[in-house]
């Protein structure tokens, strides 16, 4: 599997992220300007998704991000890719310790 290695700053990040509620996630996807916002939040919130979309979620998304379970639900979530990509690369800044 690919699990990201996690460095000190990942770290700091991860605890942080843990503790993160569903509010809480949907205010940082609004702040990577994701354009389907009120999509992601209706879809998140309906028996669409099967995952709880919070802290979690995005640990896992960390640490396990090539999960297939983890990417069905975000493609249910976001399903323009222009949009899944900026995620992704908030993603990846929350990988390397940088929380935006």
């Amino acid at each position: 599997r690919n699990i990201t290695e996690i460095t000190q700053k990942t770290a700091s990040v991860l605890a942080q992220i843990k503790t993160w509620t569903q509010q809480d996630v949907f205010e940082w996807v609004r702040s990577l300007g994701v354009a389907g916002m009120s999509e992601f939040q209706d879809v998140a919130e309906s028996k669409k998704v099967k995952m709880k979309i919070d802290g979690r979620f995005m640990e896992m998304l960390i640490i396990h991000p090539k999960a297939k379970n983890v990417i069905k639900v975000l493609k249910k979530l976001i399903p323009a890719k222009s949009d899944r990509d900026k995620f992704s690369l908030g993603v990846k800044l929350l990988r390397k310790g940088i929380l935006n």
